[in-house]
């Protein structure tokens, strides 16, 4: 786990593989050891790009970095299953070795003396043998005849995909078939689900149980269930408490227990999006989905924020336009008043030097109204400096007011992206009401065998 390793030892470690990562601890110990290890080779490190990655990394793929490349590789590990079954039974041996044991009695002679013949024969005859390919022959357990059962078993034959080459021939295993239909529901979470589950189980021997841990699949509905075999099919042996009809009525709580026990669901959940991912659905495609909605529910509240702080804006840019208008009108009051004054002031200093009398009463009186319009010049202009005051705080909580639009909207647009957001887990599981088995029953699968005995799935 990244946080079990000193940091010197992460930023030591010149070339990483990072699989997924469940935790956003984890993901940022590791980021922190990467942006330290590139400082440290004097490489480039996009912190953001390596998240968006990181968050996004699939089941079996890997991000590798290495300092002396110019960016991260991904790449996925080889997808390597053998589907190898149990302990072989001896019916089981015996089928497996019946493409392989020579004929026995008459057919041994027949094989013999067509040896020879066919060594001394003509080109032509030799061609046409080599040509002519067998028909696959049925093994030693298996009949053209459908085996006899109680009629109280139902019997469904699961539909049969076409043969690769046309030359197979089509041969019928039984096999327990269950069919059910599972509903999931979790209130807390808002969810409501429904699934289908259809499986094909073998019988154990030693239990005489279908092994539903072991059963594969069968991809088939119930109304898609035929009830008449294909032609000319081979079919397999009926036998032992396959054939016996009060096991089917104990296999059907088995069915219902392992469904129960086995059959949870796990779910991914978007925490700012209030959604969860679809059954199956990996969590790349439920990232992409996300996007998506993501952007959807982004523009719709960008549009109600924007309507929100619109009329403020609007309310605002309003108010400073009638204090500029107001700051204008004092400004031109106030050069009025300091003209008048000048006027006033200029008479007053004519009169005394060009009068006869420089002390008369009109000399003073002029003189007053001059120092009256000097006080209404100090009046003006602090009218002035208040009106531009007034505009320069408006002007202030606009600005403000448009910041702080800008970074709501900025925090909305990096707010819930789905690549870097941390996803929750939700797991499940359908209670034992809300199981309904709709088939329960002997089912025959189809398989195709070609003349060397290898078997293809057909269903």
């Amino acid at each position: 786990n990244p946080v079990d390793l000193d940091y010197k030892a992460l930023s030591n470690a010149g070339t990483w593989l990072i699989g997924r990562l469940q935790t956003e601890q984890d993901q940022q110990r590791v980021l922190d050891g990467l942006e330290g290890a590139a400082a440290g080779a004097g490489a480039r490190f996009d912190r953001r790009e390596s998240m968006r990655i990181l968050a996004g990394l699939k089941s079996r793929t890997f991000l590798m970095n290495n300092v002396h490349e110019d960016r991260p590789v991904l790449f996925e590990s080889r997808w390597a299953m053998s589907y190898l079954r149990g302990p072989l039974t001896r019916d089981q041996i015996k089928r497996l070795q019946a493409p392989y044991k020579p004929a026995a009695g008459a057919g041994e002679t027949a094989a013999g003396a067509a040896a020879p013949s066919a060594k001394a024969g003509s080109p032509a005859k030799a061609g046409a043998a080599a040509s002519a390919k067998p028909a696959a022959k049925p093994a030693a357990d298996e009949a053209a005849d459908r085996p006899v059962i109680s009629p109280s078993i139902p019997q469904f034959f699961v539909p049969a995909r076409k043969s690769a080459d046309g030359g197979e021939t089509l041969v019928y295993e039984a096999v327990c078939l269950g069919i059910a239909k599972l509903y999931y529901v979790d209130a807390k979470a808002g969810l409501s689900l429904e699934q289908d589950v259809s499986v094909a189980a073998g019988i154990s021997p030693e239990l005489a149980r279908p092994e539903w841990d072991e059963a594969v699949p069968a991809k088939v509905r119930e109304k898609d269930l035929e009830t008449v075999p294909e032609p000319d099919a081979l079919f397999g042996p009926v036998g032992g408490a396959l054939g016996d009809p009060k096991s089917y009525v104990t296999w059907n709580r088995d069915f219902q227990e392992w469904l129960f026990r086995s059959q949870a669901l796990k779910l991914y959940r978007s925490p700012s999006l209030d959604l969860a991912s679809k059954p199956g659905e990996s969590e790349q495609d439920f990232r992409i989905r996300l996007q998506v909605s993501g952007r959807e529910w982004r523009d719709e509240l960008l549009e109600k924020m924007r309507q929100r702080y619109a009329p403020r804006i609007a309310s605002l840019q309003e108010r400073i336009r009638r204090a500029e208008q107001a700051t204008e009108r004092e400004q031109a009051q106030a050069q009025q008043q300091k003209l008048q004054t000048a006027i006033s002031v200029g008479s007053v200093l004519l009169g005394a030097l060009v009068g006869r009398r420089i002390t008369s009463r009109s000399t003073f009186g002029r003189a007053a109204t001059a120092a009256r319009g000097a006080g209404r010049i100090f009046k003006e202009g602090q009218d002035v400096q208040r009106a531009e005051e007034n505009v320069q705080e408006l002007q202030k909580q606009l600005e403000e007011l448009e910041a702080q639009a800008n970074f709501d909207t900025d925090l909305m647009r990096g707010a819930g992206d789905p690549l870097a957001e941390q996803l929750e887990t939700i797991e499940l599981k359908p209670r034992k009401t809300d199981i309904s088995v709709r088939v329960l029953g002997l089912g025959w699968v189809p398989w195709w065998r070609d003349d060397k005995g290898g078997t293809t799935r057909a269903f």
